[in-house]
């Protein structure tokens, strides 16, 4: 194969996307990884395996585009908040822009016919790249010989027969290359995209409904954070639960938009009101709310350092009732692992 050849890779992190490169980068082609930022997906797993397999990466940040796609999916959404269809679509849009502007020759992808029965059977892989507009650019090096030959093997760009034809849910083969290839460490499966995790969805959902074109990627950002606290006209408030996310919510404040409570006297939770402005209204109940969380004692008073836009203040109040509040406002997910 030409070595003048240069190939634009959507990677994950995952085995399979790791193989894809390897497969191609056997033929001499150049392979470029590309990586498309969201809060949705962290990059940390994907930058990782790839300098370990020595795999060059460009990360793209991409929320806002990304949003208007999430906000109306044209092929809905999955379970829960996963546009899978969209999501795909718009990667291989995305890796398409790339590749034209740099004058790369076709894209790859990691995706295995049948390994996931709703989005990567074949009528959902010929949608994705109906719908991209580059059928005829994406190649699939881990099932090609399932597929019809595309444009980079039939232009002899890539030899057919060197690819893998590799179907199902099982992992053997994928086993067998990775140790062909010198991947030691196997990325473990899972951990992916928090749109498909019910809770987050959930929080999601509250964001979208109140904040709409609004949302932004700090928002999203914050969707692992806290406990989540619907006060009643759109108004959140997020409750920190261990140190680390106290440091988070302190980190993510925004003196123009925000009000911030931070513990003064005892341990205690911080709590964040974000998009509250100068509305004073729900300060007292918040610092009560963290009261509950903090560790005063019976009818003891928190004491909490409040900063507005405008103003800092302490405010004292005791615990707000515990089944009130997860009767009326708790949005709480799991512990999470910050942002």
């Amino acid at each position: 194969m030409s070595t003048n050849t240069k190939c634009a890779a959507l990677v994950s992190g995952g085995l399979d996307s790791l193989l894809a490169v390897k497969l191609i980068q056997e033929q001499g082609i150049f392979v470029q990884g590309l990586f498309f930022e969201t809060p949705f997906f962290s990059m940390k797993k994907v930058k990782y395996h790839c300098e370990k397999n020595s795999i060059p990466l460009l990360v793209i940040p991409c929320f806002e585009e990304y949003k208007k796609m999430l906000l109306n999916p044209a092929s809905g959404y999955g379970k829960h908040m996963n546009p899978c269809i969209d999501c795909h679509v718009f990667m291989l849009k995305k890796a398409a822009e790339y590749i034209h502007e740099k004058g790369f020759d076709f894209i790859i992808t990691g995706e295995v016919l049948g390994e996931r029965p709703m989005s990567q059977n074949r009528n959902s892989l010929n949608r994705v790249i109906n719908l991209s507009g580059v059928r005829d650019l994406v190649l699939r090096p881990l099932s090609a010989r399932h597929m019809k030959p595309t444009k980079p093997e039939l232009d002899g760009l890539v030899d057919r027969e060197r690819l893998e034809a590799i179907k199902g849910r099982g992992r053997k083969r994928q086993y067998e290359l990775a140790e062909k290839y010198g991947i030691k460490e196997i990325p473990q499966p899972g951990g992916g995209c928090l749109l498909t995790d019910k809770n987050i969805s959930e929080r999601l959902r509250f964001l979208i409904s109140t904040r709409k074109e609004g949302l932004t990627e700090r928002d999203t950002r914050l969707l692992k954070v806290g406990r989540y606290l619907h006060l009643g006209k759109g108004q959140l408030l997020i409750v920190g639960r261990n140190e680390k996310e106290n440091d988070i919510l302190t980190e993510k404040y925004r003196k123009e938009t925000d009000i911030l409570f931070e513990p003064v006297l005892y341990p205690g939770p911080s709590a964040l009101l974000p998009h509250a402005g100068n509305d004073e209204s729900l300060i007292s109940f918040s610092v009560s709310i963290c009261a509950r969380y903090s560790d005063i004692k019976g009818d003891e008073k928190a004491v909490y350092k409040v900063s507005t836009p405008v103003r800092e203040f302490e405010v004292k109040s005791v615990k707000a009732d515990d089944e009130e509040i997860k009767k009326r406002f708790d949005l709480t997910v799991k512990s999470g692992d910050g942002c």
